[in-house]
């Protein structure tokens, strides 16, 4: 039996897009805490999209994951966060399995962990970028990293940077879903 796919988002979503695109299915539930839908992906606004879509507060509390999980079994759904700008109350990940993408080859350098690791590397001129999947956990990106992988951001713009770490996260999570989701 497939298992439920409950995606979270802060930013735009496209991400999420991107990856259902490519696995050829859709999440069941979508959860975004950015309340702005200007800033959404212009997929996200579309109806197939927007009906499974729940809001929940800029800075949601325990109760209010909660409120929008309790209708799924624990035991048949995974969680992705996709640029989910929150740290998850430790109750919820110890009883849900979650899993966070980040663009930052943190298993190298734990400086990039958190916000923006893109521009970090950029910055500082880093030859090699990378993404992960981690176990998500209360410390932020501190879970157990299930998936890795690298790319070349040598010599590249900052926009090109976030191009390249973005399609890199995008193949990750694909390879990482086909298997999860079965």
């Amino acid at each position: 039996m497939d298992k439920k796919w409950i995606c979270f988002f802060s930013q735009t979503g496209s991400e999420i897009v991107e990856v259902s695109k490519r696995l050829k299915r859709l999440p069941d539930f979508i959860i975004t805490n950015n309340n702005d839908k200007n800033k959404w992906c212009k997929e996200i606004k579309q109806s197939i999209w927007e009906e499974r879509l729940f809001l929940m507060p800029s800075k949601p509390y325990l109760e209010d994951y909660k409120k929008v999980l309790r209708n799924f079994s624990q035991n048949n759904t995974i969680i992705t966060l996709h640029g989910f700008l929150r740290i998850i109350p430790e109750e919820i990940c110890q009883n849900w399995e979650i899993y966070n993408g980040h663009p930052g080859r943190i298993w190298v350098d734990k400086t990039l962990k958190g916000y923006n690791a893109q521009e970090k590397a950029w910055k500082r001129g880093d030859k090699i970028g990378g993404s992960v999947i981690h176990k998500c956990t209360p410390e932020l990106d501190g879970g157990e990293i299930l998936a890795k992988r690298e790319c070349s951001i040598e010599n590249l713009t900052l926009d090109d940077t976030y191009r390249v770490l973005h399609e890199n996260s995008i193949k990750l999570w694909v390879d990482f879903l086909k298997k999860k989701l079965i």
